[in-house]
């Protein structure tokens, strides 16, 4: 019944698994499986810096942010195809970058570098939360 969000890291660890660490088990919660950036002409394996999340279906988390601008560090992410893909960011291709699931939230970029929409979203989790 408690709310829980998992930050960078913290949403790839909800899944089932990942490539970065193939044979252990995530915590399985979302049903997804972690994947890492290939290199390709002109984009880097490891997406670091300032982009875009665009919704992509109803969000608590994103409410107001419909298409805002965050700040990533990572080289893994959660394929953009899973079902609870709630927001979507590109980095020579699409991923998750918002995942929501009940009382389950995990987000790709780190909120608490992206000044004001970070605030706005962890304003909208934590009055979620509130109400569990």
């Amino acid at each position: 019944g408690q709310g829980i969000l998992g930050i960078c890291l913290g949403l790839q660890l909800l899944c089932s698994g990942s490539e970065e660490a193939p044979g252990n088990q995530g915590l399985g919660l979302i049903p997804a499986y972690v994947k890492k950036f290939d290199a390709k002409q002109g984009v880097r394996s490891t997406h670091i810096g300032w982009d875009e999340s665009k919704c992509i279906s109803s969000s608590v988390s994103q409410k107001g942010l419909e298409k805002a601008l965050f700040y990533y560090a990572h080289r893994y992410f959660v394929p953009s195809d899973i079902k609870y893909c709630n927001a979507e960011g590109y980095h020579g291709q699409a991923f998750s970058s918002v995942v929501e699931e009940n009382n389950i939230f995990g987000v790709q970029f780190h909120p608490e570098k992206s000044q004001v929409a970070g605030i706005r979203l962890l304003g909208n989790v934590a009055s979620y939360f509130a109400t569990l």
